[in-house]
């Protein structure tokens, strides 16, 4: 069976991503898992800090957590059953990483949704995960 890993982040998963990740779900008779990485807070520089960024961190978990549950949702309702990963890191590499030790077969990104702010961050995660990942990455944008 393929595997599907669909990397999202706090913007909403676009109708285009969404219909094209259903058609390769189906159409491959694959295991989709949808991965939200939580960027962590550097505690080290701001040790003061501390308490404060740990509620942060969680707030932003939590948050995670709700969106991968709210997408799960949805593709199950086409019938897809859809497995959701949280990860704490640095968002190009944790994705890197957990797709390559779970073999998975295909990362999807999705670029649309992007506001202008967001447009370079996202970009250099897209760029970095296509540069570095051993596994393909299909961009939708």
């Amino acid at each position: 069976m393929q595997k599907i890993l669909l990397p999202v982040d706090i913007e909403k998963l676009s109708d285009k991503t969404f219909k094209i990740t259903c058609d390769l779900v189906q159409k491959l008779d694959a295991s989709l898992v949808i991965l939200s990485v939580v960027p962590f807070s550097d505690k080290h520089s701001h040790p003061q800090l501390s308490n404060l960024l740990d509620m942060k961190d969680e707030h932003f978990v939590e948050y995670a957590e709700k969106i991968v549950k709210d997408i799960a949702e949805r593709f199950k309702l086409k019938d897809i059953n859809a497995q959701t990963v949280i990860l704490k890191g640095n968002p190009a590499d944790e994705i890197i990483r957990y797709s390559e030790e779970d073999q998975f077969d295909l990362v999807i990104m999705n670029t649309q949704n992007i506001n202008s702010t967001k447009r370079f961050f996202v970009g250099s995660v897209t760029n970095k995960v296509v540069h570095n990942s051993n596994v393909p990455v299909l961009i939708i944008s």
